[in-house]
């Protein structure tokens, strides 16, 4: 007797997507300081409304303009695949600020590019206290948005800031060792190779050559790069094109063991932060 097939689960029959209320006014090019005199830069958009309004906020470090840029009559391409903070139209006409800016480092945000670096905590947090004190904010903010957006809403949840209501993070990542670099301590070096490409006007310094100095990071680089196998894949033995990009490369390749260099890059996870910041996880 053949087996029924089962009917995918979908929508309520009264289900229906909430109206547009409102119309929309966008801040192109908004600047949060940050306490060491660096700032972050992007657009936020907001309702035409006198009444303050919750903010849904991203970070990130791709183009700020393809994050906004319209979907139709296109629809989804290969560059399109980076739009992963949101529709800001969609938000902005039913009652939500959107804010959208680049991490350190990257595009118009000034300073290096951190990396999960130490200073990954405190960049989410600032922001969030900022959109907070908006006039034009109720004080309520969220965070939405997948992958890159994902990976540092974790982070800042996990500092409870007192203005973060919820966080929307599908495909994150707590563990950038063992869920990013090296998979089962194998380096995944094909995402990579491609990703780094999509990084908006990367500038990169490297916080272990900081660190220990320049000496220690060439020797620790030259042995990385002695390593056949590494050095048999072009992405990972380029180092001349694109300096900031082999920089960030070089770090990952120096370090294949986890260890105290990735230790600070994994995500301190307590599950009670969950219990006071809602999230929707997704797949994570």
């Amino acid at each position: 007797m053949p087996c029924a097939r089962p009917q995918a689960a979908g929508p309520p029959p009264d289900w229906s997507l909430s109206p547009r209320q409102f119309d929309i006014v966008t801040d192109p090019d908004v600047r949060i300081p940050l306490p060491d005199g660096n700032v972050l830069a992007g657009f936020v958009v907001r309702p035409v409304t006198d009444a303050p309004v919750p903010v849904i906020a991203g970070l990130h470090p791709y183009s700020n303009e393809f994050q906004a840029g319209p979907l139709m009559p296109e629809g989804f391409s290969r560059q399109r695949g980076w739009m992963e903070s949101g529709d800001p139209g969609f938000f902005a006409r039913r009652g939500y600020a959107h804010g959208v800016f680049n991490v350190r480092g990257t595009r118009k945000s000034s300073g290096y590019y951190p990396a999960m670096g130490p200073r990954r905590h405190a960049t989410p947090r600032t922001r969030i206290a900022w959109l907070a004190d908006r006039p034009w904010c109720s004080g309520s903010v969220g965070t939405f948005g997948i992958s890159y957006f994902a990976w540092l809403q974790i982070q800042a949840a996990m500092l409870a800031p007192p203005a973060l209501r919820c966080i929307f993070a599908p495909f994150g990542a707590t563990d950038f060792y063992r869920e990013f670099l090296y998979h089962g301590g194998i380096l995944s070096y094909r995402f990579l190779a491609g990703w780094r490409h999509n990084l908006d006007g990367l500038r990169y310094s490297s916080w272990f050559a900081g660190r220990h100095g320049d000496e220690a990071f060439s020797a620790a680089v030259a042995q990385a790069l002695a390593d056949e196998e590494i050095a048999a894949v072009p992405a990972l033995g380029a180092r001349r094109a694109a300096p900031g990009r082999s920089a960030a490369q070089l770090r990952t390749r120096s370090h294949t063991r986890d260890g105290w260099c990735t230790a600070h890059e994994r995500c301190p996870f307590r599950a009670d932060r969950c219990r006071t910041i809602p999230p929707a996880a997704g797949s994570t």
